[in-house]
C-alpha cells in the first residue's frame, strides 16, 4: 500500500477537496536508470521510458493508466465499510484506486512513478515512485518521501488526498470544482467566517459539444493586489493592469483544466452560455458618491486587455441561508491617509455606521454575455470603478497676450449595477457627472501657469504647472473640474492636459488623458497705434495718450492732469521695444529738467492698455518720487 497521507508534513485535516472525482486521472510508467541520486534512488529529474510526448524532460508512455472517472472517492471513512478500515486514513476523505499489479508485468530491478493529474494539465498534482520486491523477505516499510517498496503481483491500493489550495499553493481563498456540461451548477469561495464572497454560476450546456470536454475542473482564487488605498482606488498590484480606473480590492482568477479553446466562428467565445460571476468588494456602508457606478471587469492572463462586464443581480450565487453574506466582511480604513478625516476631506461623501464600519463589502455583479473578446477566458475578474472623462469647454481656443482659458472636463459613470444610465441624464444621454473624483491638469513645458478657476485676484494666487481640483455639484449631478490656465504672451501654441482615473473617448480607450490647445496670436505692434484716455475720468496722473507707429519704432505723445487742466509732456519715443514679441511692452522716456519720467506701456487688449509711469525728481528738488498705475482705454475712431 502507498503510504498513508497522514505521513505527509503537508497534510493538514479539513482541508480535502472531494469535488474533483471526474476529472482525477493517474499514470504509472517505469523510470529509466538515468539521474538517480547518491543511493541510486530516483529523483525528480528521473525520467520515464518510452516516447517523450507527455512532460518535458521526464517524458514517457505510461505502464498503466486509470482514466478518468475510474478514481474512487471515500467522504468519511469512519462511516464507509471497507478495506480502508484496516489503515488510519484521513477522517475527513480521500480518493484511491487498486492497481493489479500482476497486468503489468513488473521487473523488480526497475522503478516504476505514480503520478496524478488532473485531466487535461500535465503538471502533476503529486507523484510516488514505487520498487516492486519479489517476497516480504525483501520488503521494508519507507516514509512517504522515498521509495515505496511494495510486493509484485499483488492489488495494491493507492489512496491519495487533494487539498482545496492544490491548484492554487499559497493563497488562502481558493476553491477548484469538476463543473459537467449536464446540470447548473453554483461555485463559491467562502471566507473564513462563512461567507461566499466569490462565485460563479454556471448554467447546464455551456461548454462546446464533443469532441470538447464535457467537464472541466474550474478554480476561483484570491488574486494578490498588495497594498489597496480605498479613498484613491489604487492598488500596488493593479487587479487589471493599465486599466485607468480606480480598482478596488476582491480580485479573484477563474481558470479551468483544461483550458478552454475558442468556439469556431465566435472570436473569444469559449462558452455556449453565458456564465454568471460575483465578488463581493469594497465600499460597503458608506455614501461614498462613487459607489453605484462600481461594475465587475474582466481582464486575460497578467491583467492585462480589461473589458467590463455586463451586469447581472448576484443574489444566487452570495446569498446564504441567512440572507446576503457580503456584509460580513469588514476591513479597516488603515490605508487611508488621515483615518476618517482623511476620507472626508478627500471629497468623499458622509459616512454612516460609525468608524468601525467605514470599510467593508458590497456587491458587484457581472455576467460574461458573449459578447466576444478577452473577457470570456475567465482570468482575472474585479471591481472597477467605470467612469469616462469628457471634455465641457472647447479643444482648441485663441488667447489674446495676457489672456486666460478656462479648460473644463467633466468625469461621468457610464454604468451601474443593473447595467443602466444611472440618473440626471444629459441631452448627449451621458450619466451624470460623479462628484469627488479627482482631476489633475498639467500644463506641458513652457506653456504657461494654472491657478484656480475662478481666483479674485489671479496675480495674487501661487502660480502653478500642476493643479489638481475636486469636481463639484453641477446641473448633471457633479463631476465637473476646471481650471484657470494662463498662457505666456508670447504668440505661439500651448499645450495642457486633464488627467483622471477615468477612460476617455466614444468608444472609450484605455487613454486616460484629455488635451486642450491655447494660440495665443501674434500682435503687432501697429496694435498701439491711435489715441488712447485714461478709464478714470477723474485721474490725476496720465489723462490722454497718442501713439504713433510707424514700421519697428513708435512715439508716444502723452498729456497729464495739470492745474485743472492739461499739460502737454509733447511726443517722446518708444526707444524700447525689445520686450514687445515676449510681453506687448513699450518704453517711452521725457526729461523734463526737474524730473525724469518713465512710461512703460502693456497691450492687454485691442482696446486696452496698462501704463505705468515712474517719476523721478531731479535735485534740488526734494519731492518724493512717485509710481503711477493706470489703465487706458482706446478712444473710438473719428467719424
Amino acid at each position: 500500500m502507498v503510504p498513508l497521507p497522514l505521513h505527509n508534513p503537508n497534510f493538514e485535516l479539513g482541508k480535502f477537496n472531494n469535488t474533483l472525482k471526474p476529472s482525477l486521472t493517474i499514470e504509472i510508467c517505469e523510470l529509466k536508470n538515468q539521474n538517480m541520486n547518491a543511493q541510486g534512488l530516483p529523483t525528480n529529474g528521473t525520467g520515464c521510458v518510452g516516447t517523450d510526448r507527455f512532460e518535458p524532460g521526464s517524458g514517457g508512455t505510461p505502464l498503466k493508466t486509470f482514466a478518468p472517472g475510474s478514481v474512487k472517492l471515500v467522504n468519511l471513512p469512519i462511516r464507509e465499510f471497507g478495506w480502508w478500515n484496516l489503515f488510519n486514513l484521513p477522517p475527513d476523505g480521500f480518493y484511491y484506486v487498486l492497481w493489479d499489479t500482476r497486468q503489468s508485468n513488473l521487473d523488480v530491478n526497475k522503478y516504476y512513478r505514480i503520478k496524478v493529474f488532473i485531466n487535461g494539465s500535465r503538471v502533476p498534482l503529486g507523484i510516488a515512485d514505487v520498487d516492486p520486491m519479489s517476497s516480504l523477505r525483501q520488503w521494508k516499510y519507507s516514509l512517504t518521501g522515498e521509495v515505496i517498496q511494495l510486493i509484485d503481483d499483488v492489488l495494491l491500493p493507492i489512496p491519495f488526498r487533494v487539498e482545496k489550495s492544490a491548484l492554487c499553493p499559497g493563497v488562502s481563498l481558493c476553491t477548484s470544482v469538476t463543473v459537467t456540461n449536464d446540470v447548473k451548477q453554483i461555485i463559491r469561495v467562502q471566507s473564513a467566517d462563512g461567507s461566499f464572497i466569490a462565485g460563479v454560476l454556471i448554467p447546464p450546456g455551456f461548454l462546446p459539444p464533443p469532441p470538447g470536454p464535457q467537464s472541466v475542473v474550474l478554480t476561483i482564487s484570491r488574486v494578490n493586489t498588495g497594498a489597496n488605498n480605498v479613498g484613491a482606488g489604487t492598488q500596488a498590484i493593479p487587479c487589471h493592469t493599465g486599466l485607468p480606473l480606480q480598482q478596488f480590492n476582491s480580485c479573484f482568477n477563474f481558470s479551468t483544466i483544461p483550458e478552454l479553446a475558442t468556439i469556431e466562428g465566435t472570436p473569444g467565445h469559449q462558452f455556449v452560455f453565458p456564465i454568471n460571476v460575483a465578488v463581493c468588494f469594497i465600499l460597503h456602508d458608506t455614501e461614498d458618491s462613487r459607489a453605484p457606478w462600481v461594475q465587475l471587469w474582466s481582464s486575460d492572463e497578467g491583467g492585462v486587455n480589461a473589458k467590463p462586464l455586463q451586469s447581472a443581480v448576484d443574489l444566487e450565487i452570495l446569498a446564504g441561508p441567512s440572507g446576503h453574506t457580503c456584509g460580513n466582511q469588514l476591513v479597516g480604513f488603515n490605508s487611508q491617509p488621515g483615518g476618517f478625516r482623511g476620507l472626508a476631506s478627500a471629497g468623499w461623501g458622509k459616512l454612516k455606521g460609525g468608524l468601525g464600519r467605514v470599510f467593508g463589502v458590497q456587491t458587484a455583479y457581472a455576467v460574461d454575455v458573449g459578447l466576444g473578446g478577452l473577457a470570456f477566458d475567465l482570468s482575472n475578474i474585479g471591481p472597477a470603478l467605470t467612469a469616462e472623462m469628457r471634455r465641457s469647454s472647447p479643444e482648441a481656443v485663441t488667447v489674446q497676450p495676457g489672456g486666460l482659458a478656462t479648460p473644463a472636463v467633466t468625469v461621468v459613470g457610464t454604468k451601474v449595477h443593473n447595467g443602466n444610465l444611472l440618473g440626471a441624464v444629459d441631452v448627449e444621454g451621458y450619466t451624470r457627472g460623479i462628484p469627488g473624483l479627482p482631476v489633475t491638469f498639467t500644463v506641458a513645458p513652457g506653456s504657461g501657469t494654472l491657478t484656480p478657476s475662478g481666483s479674485v485676484n489671479a496675480e495674487q494666487v501661487t502660480q502653478l504647472t500642476t493643479y489638481t481640483g475636486l469636481p463639484v455639484e453641477s446641473e448633471l449631478g457633479g463631476g465637473g473640474a476646471s481650471v484657470d490656465w494662463h498662457p505666456p504672451r508670447v504668440a505661439g501654441t500651448y499645450r495642457l492636459f486633464a488627467k483622471a482615473q477615468a477612460r476617455v473617448g466614444s468608444p472609450p480607450t484605455s487613454i486616460d488623458t484629455i488635451g486642450f490647445t491655447a494660440v495665443v496670436p501674434l500682435i503687432g505692434l501697429n496694435a498701439l497705434q491711435g489715441s488712447w484716455s485714461n478709464s478714470d475720468p477723474q485721474a490725476i496722473g496720465i489723462t490722454r495718450l497718442n501713439i504713433a507707429v510707424e514700421g519697428s519704432a513708435a512715439s508716444v505723445h502723452a498729456w497729464a492732469s495739470c492745474g485743472g487742466g492739461e499739460c502737454d509732456w509733447n511726443p517722446a519715443d518708444a526707444t524700447n521695444t525689445s520686450a514687445w514679441l515676449t510681453e506687448q511692452k513699450v518704453v517711452a522716456f521725457w526729461d523734463q529738467g526737474f524730473a525724469t519720467r518713465t512710461q512703460t506701456i502693456t497691450w492687454l487688449t485691442p482696446t486696452t492698455l496698462k501704463v505705468v509711469t515712474f517719476t523721478h525728481f531731479v535735485p534740488p528738488d526734494t519731492r518724493t518720487d512717485y509710481t503711477l498705475i493706470e489703465t487706458f482705454t482706446k478712444d473710438p475712431p473719428i467719424p
